[in-house]
């Protein structure tokens, strides 16, 4: 979560958290409301893992 936090607030300088987390807060229809930052997401939690290497936000 940290990693993704960090991202969001160099990219964005500040955001409400209930922003940040609405971004990537699956739908009814079970995709983000926001595609792009549910895929930042998706890395994030691939690099702390230990299976991505690709930079945020690409």
């Amino acid at each position: 979560m940290y990693l993704y936090l960090d991202a969001y607030r160099r990219r964005f300088q500040q955001a409400e958290v209930r922003d940040v987390l609405g971004d990537i807060q699956p739908a009814e229809a079970g995709a983000s409301s926001d595609p792009a930052a549910w895929e930042d997401w998706l890395l994030c939690v691939r690099r702390v893992s230990g299976n991505g290497d690709e930079p945020l936000g690409s």
